[in-house]
């Protein structure tokens, strides 16, 4: 008979041991799996990625448990990233009584906000102000969404309220600003502006806005000194530079006007603002066929716009076409028929 050497021993012991630790760690899987919560093994299938599995076993839970808050809340979080218009339906699935109650509504609010779903995100909001009144959160977040849904003059008091309560915070007074932005009313975003600067005074794009207001507002000085002390931190501000460029314009420094508005174009050479100026300002010193050169390549793309067609009806009256003229000045009038309100912003945006 055969005798084993000591390897051959070996590897069957080496074998022998690699069997028993794989089915040890099946029996010790199962034991380990079977102490988890329905629950704790959803979370554990996400954590390796498993969203399947973790779902399904969430929703054969909850149909034998349907009061299960907890289970819901996990399965709707599930989908807050990939499918939050799911998410949304199982987080207002969230009982009243449940301590995930509150988290639930925030979700709900959070994702259909994103989803543009504003009644859903607002009636999330008031149910959570019926739970604490006094919350600053909600109601900052309901002026956020006024504002979003374009509900200037709803968001004006929520905002108000919010500086009253915390009126250190630099964010609630550019919110303010910009509602006031929005219902055409910059000069009563100054005040915001500066008490935002206040608080945080290195924000350029509030520096940036405020020489707008105070240009809007006829504070010819004290816009220019905004806009430059922009200027010097970031020369690349184009609409910055197109704001000083108008400040010189009704200053009647016509040089200086085109200077800057030049050098914004070199930043941004579409920038429609920026071209409609340069040609306003080339009217102003009486060079029509400049001032033509620069509108015209615009007409075909903007024949409606009320700035363009009243430069191409001064440019081509100066230059001596009549034909032009009475064509862009009828041209305009039916323009102003269609749309009797119309304005243009070099506002630098303030918010994503």
């Amino acid at each position: 008979m055969k005798t084993s050497t000591p390897s051959e021993n070996w590897t069957r012991l080496i074998f022998i041991m690699i069997i028993v630790s794989v089915v040890t760690g099946i029996l010790v899987t199962k034991w380990y799996a079977g102490r988890l919560s329905i629950t704790q093994q959803a979370e554990a299938a996400f954590q390796e990625g498993n969203l399947k599995d973790g779902r399904a076993l969430l929703l054969e839970h909850l149909a034998a448990h349907s009061d299960d808050d907890e289970a819901r809340w996990i399965l709707a979080s599930s989908y807050a990233k990939s499918d939050p218009e799911i998410a949304i339906d199982y987080f207002q699935q969230v009982n009243k009584a449940s301590r995930k109650f509150a988290d639930a509504q925030r979700s709900v609010f959070l994702l259909a906000s994103k989803l543009s779903r504003y009644d859903e995100a607002e009636q999330a909001l008031d149910t959570l102000l019926e739970i604490n009144p006094s919350d600053f959160g909600p109601k900052l977040a309901k002026a956020e969404l006024y504002y979003q849904g374009k509900r200037y003059q709803d968001a004006l008091p929520l905002i108000k309220e919010a500086i009253d309560a915390k009126p250190d915070r630099a964010e609630s007074y550019i919110l303010l600003a910009d509602n006031f932005f929005d219902l055409n009313r910059a000069s009563e975003a100054i005040e915001p502006l500066r008490q935002a600067l206040k608080f945080s005074p290195e924000l350029i794009t509030v520096h940036a806005n405020l020489a707008y207001a105070l240009h809007y507002s006829g504070q010819l000085d004290e816009a220019e000194e905004e806009a430059k002390w922009c200027l010097t931190r970031e020369e690349s501000l184009h609409r910055v530079r197109t704001i000083l460029a108008t400040i010189y314009r009704d200053q009647g420094q016509y040089e200086e006007a085109l200077t800057e508005v030049n050098r914004s174009l070199q930043y941004n050479a579409n920038d429609f603002s920026a071209r409609i100026l340069k040609a306003e300002i080339l009217i102003f010193l009486r060079r029509a066929k400049e001032a033509r050169a620069v509108l015209e390549p615009l007409y075909k793309s903007n024949s409606s716009n009320r700035e363009l067609l009243s430069n191409l009806v001064r440019a081509s009256a100066m230059s001596g076409d009549r034909d032009a003229a009475r064509k862009y000045q009828l041209e305009l009038a039916a323009a102003i028929k269609a749309n009797p309100r119309s304005a243009k912003s070099n506002l630098i945006p303030t918010r994503e």
